[in-house]
């Protein structure tokens, strides 16, 4: 059994793990590299250079996100319906084109009703081989969350929890069915990814920004999905807001002009609209920090004309010769986001893993999603789309209120208030959900569990044996009597007012005492919670002074450092303070997004986060302080640190 007294410092290792004996999924090894940059265009690839320019010639990114089916097969005909369902003449001679100049296909992106044919899907496995991962599951949660919000579904109104689980599962098996159960996850409400990762989805992926809850909370799903299950994730921060989608035109309107246009898809498109910039680069850069191996920034890297509907994605033709320097010229601010994020990406590929090490355990039939969101506004506290909330529900909410404050504001502020997409984290960025199927394996990954939500552990013995097993261990368990009445262990007089203690074998288990009053306030459980919390206040690694800040910490197999990820969420106010490690001396920090901005300080780390930014330090202490689970990991030999692009361009004609 592992040392909960260590720190788990493995990466997710699909190839290594039992889970997929019998599963084909997404390894380093595919990628062949640790980490790749990917572009998404909805253009027609076959007839806009500006594909062949920055993928095959230019090599910006090395994935095609969102390669959509649309370039195999018409789905749009206005203008000559006759057309719609036709195959598009010559995509097979495309695709081997993109295939042959060493182009990977992330995501193919198709509807939850398409059903793709075998002769397609099997020429394109064919063509790419195992450098196309899989079709997209392109927020089929929350397409789910919204059918059933609105009525599309006939549904039972009083239906359980485990009919409902069983409802989703079997129509996302169905609609994996109809793309030969060769998928990818690109949730949207987060819960998707361990429902897709049972239905034996290929690698885990999330849609960041847009009209979609916190991408704070978002990743701690993910996250928890990606360990619980051993997979690789790819993530796609969004150009969108509530208000429209930001393009950057080669003009701006001239005066008595409209100021913004409609997209060929139907939302407001301007250069002042969508996701500001600064949430761009924090998003790319926590997304980064955390583990993802695919980032793709969604669209917007080139200028595209004012009212073109068909270039509103972005892209503008270019003359031969092209080169990186030619299309440098046309960047826009995103573009040049993406090319500043790669090049300082390759300046530093070992990022270690995320340091994590509370796992919060749901019921496998939870069906709680962060709310509220783009697919049902006007629902809140349900749970399956029409399930109304009970105790346990809201206390996940409340829980999360509590350590990720402010998450459920992400889209009822103004939406130049982008505070609710990534929040403050008081207690750092360091919890994974999973749910109670996890294995003994993935529990010795975490150093505390809480239980929340509803469900009775005393009739399920299997899960009983579990949690009593990592208990005795060594592991501290936080559980409350709507969970388990009577847990075991002998009553530990801790000074605790509203927490019981008790000592069982190794470990600890903190017994919550619940107000009698079910429908209680955020403010009885943010206390209660917060006591927890504090008590579990020796888990963290490091001490943040300053005004409140995003923070997430990252561990490697050096017992005497760390790397920790500063994102200030305040549009124009700079944060100021320090990085404290206690009782130890900080005695050099490399600062990887900005120079001149840290001094070292009485043992501290004094530093400064601008407006809307990210900053990320990696930091040596003066003697070592962790005890790590693993004291040499191989990281070359997992892919670690190879470079995106491993060798000169070879472009092939």
């Amino acid at each position: 059994m592992p040392d909960f007294n260590s720190i788990y410092n493995y990466p997710v290792v699909p190839e290594e793990s039992e889970k997929h004996c019998d599963r084909d999924v997404v390894t380093r090894q595919d990628l062949e590299t640790d980490f790749r940059n990917a572009m998404q265009f909805h253009n027609d690839w076959q007839t806009d250079p500006i594909f062949r320019q920055v993928f095959c010639e230019a090599r910006l990114a090395s994935v095609m996100w969102h390669y959509w089916y649309g370039a195999i097969e018409i789905r749009e005909a206005r203008k000559n319906p006759g057309l719609k369902g036709k195959t598009v003449p010559g995509w097979k001679k495309t695709a081997k084109y993109y295939s042959d100049n060493g182009i990977f296909i992330c995501a193919l992106n198709s509807s939850v009703n398409n059903e793709i044919s075998k002769e397609q899907h099997d020429k394109l496995r064919g063509i790419f081989g195992r450098r196309w991962f899989g079709h997209n599951q392109g927020e089929w949660d929350g397409a789910y969350i919204s059918q059933v919000a609105n009525g599309l579904l006939e549904l039972d109104p009083k239906r359980s929890r485990k009919a409902a689980c069983r409802h989703y599962l079997d129509w996302m098996k169905n609609a994996f069915a109809k793309h030969h159960n060769h998928m990818v996850t690109v949730s949207s409400l987060g819960f998707g990814c361990h429902y897709d990762a049972e239905l034996g989805s290929r690698m885990m992926g999330l849609e960041l920004g847009e009209g979609l809850p916190s991408d704070t909370l978002l990743w701690s799903f993910c996250r928890g999905a990606c360990r619980q299950y051993d997979l690789l994730c790819a993530v796609y921060p969004s150009v969108f807001s509530r208000k429209g989608g930001v393009y950057n035109f080669k003009c701006y309107p001239k005066a008595g002009q409209p100021q913004s246009v409609i997209s060929s898809e139907g939302f407001p498109a301007s250069p002042e609209l969508g996701s500001s910039l600064g949430l761009m680069k924090r998003l790319w850069w926590v997304s980064y920090m955390n583990g993802a191996s695919i980032i793709g920034l969604q669209f917007g890297y080139f200028p595209c004309d004012l009212h073109s509907p068909a270039n509103t994605h972005g892209a503008i033709a270019m003359q031969d010769p092209v080169n990186d320097k030619v299309l440098k010229a046309h960047f826009t601010p995103l573009g040049w986001l993406l090319w500043e994020a790669r090049e300082t990406a390759k300046r530093h590929p070992f990022r270690g893993v995320p340091y994590t090490p509370v796992g919060v355990m749901l019921p496998f039939d939870h069906g709680w999603y962060p709310q509220p969101h783009c697919y049902a506004p006007r629902v809140p506290e349900r749970i399956w789309g029409n399930i109304p909330y009970n105790s346990g529900d809201r206390m996940i909410d409340h829980f999360f209120q509590t350590v990720y404050p402010g998450y459920n504001k992400a889209n009822i502020e103004p939406s130049l208030d982008e505070r609710g997409k990534i929040v403050n984290t008081p207690y750092g960025d360091s919890f994974d959900m999973i749910l109670d199927n996890a294995g003994a394996e993935c529990l010795g990954k975490y150093r505390a569990l809480i239980m929340l939500g509803s469900g009775k552990i005393d009739g399920d013995e299997h899960l009983k044996t579990k949690l009593t097993g990592y208990v005795e261990n060594g592991g501290t368990l936080v559980v409350n009597p709507e969970r388990w009445k009577n847990p075991p262990g002998t009553e530990n007089k801790a000074g605790l007012s509203r927490i019981v203690k008790k000592n069982y074998g190794k470990g600890t288990i903190l017994e919550v005492k619940l107000p009698e009053n079910k429908e209680n306030s955020f403010e009885i459980f943010r206390e209660i919670y917060s006591e927890v919390i504090n008590y579990l206040d020796g888990l963290q690694l490091v001490k943040i002074d300053g005004r409140p800040i995003y923070y997430l910490v990252n561990v490697t197999d050096d017992p005497g450092e760390l790397m920790v990820t500063l994102c200030n969420n305040s549009r124009n106010l700079g944060w100021e303070g320090s990085i404290r490690i206690p009782g130890r001396n900080i005695v050099e920090a490399e600062e990887w997004l900005a120079y001149g901005e840290v001094v070292l300080e009485d043992g501290a780390l004094r530093c400064g986060v601008p407006g809307n930014d990210v900053r990320i330090y990696r930091i040596k202490t003066d003697r070592p302080f962790l005890k790590l689970r693993y004291e040499k990991v191989p990281w070359r030999e997992l892919g670690f640190g190879v470079p995106e692009w491993d060798k000169e361009p070879n472009f092939v004609s």
